[in-house]
């Protein structure tokens, strides 16, 4: 991991990494999403406004390590990075996110990948709160 990066990494080997995270002009967030899998890789830049929600979503899944019932779902502004964390009850978080470009040429890619709901857990809310605070005003 990079000042610039947090890869969020699945047990599979399948990783959403997030990278370049940049306050805009206009009160909003820009930052690269990149879904690496067994046969590629599909990345978009994702515009998100106010406070970055990201973060949350991964404390969020973090805090509530013993379980929890549905899912934590997020999803960008303009949709280009969606994701929604769901508990088995066991131990594991799967977490299916899905990229895609919302204007014309329109494509979408999604992945599932799962990890620990402990330690695992807590390392990528903390790395995705890093990520964030790096690049926020001081």
């Amino acid at each position: 991991m990079t000042l610039a990066e947090v890869r969020i990494a699945g047990e599979e080997g399948r990783a959403l990494v997030l990278q370049h995270p940049q306050l805009d002009g206009d009160g909003g967030w820009r930052y690269t999403a990149t879904l690496e899998f067994e046969t590629g890789r599909a990345s978009v830049e994702v515009w998100d406004y106010g406070d970055p929600r990201l973060p949350e979503v991964f404390r969020q899944a973090a805090d509530q390590w013993r379980g929890f019932q549905g899912a934590i779902e997020f999803a960008s502004i303009e949709g280009q990075l969606e994701m929604a964390l769901t508990h088995d009850g066991k131990g594991t978080i799967s977490c299916v996110a899905t990229v895609r470009q919302p204007w014309p040429p329109t494509w979408r890619t999604t992945i599932e990948l799962s990890f620990g709901a402990g330690a695992h857990a807590e390392q990528i809310a903390r790395d995705v709160e890093a990520f964030f605070a790096r690049a926020a005003p001081a």
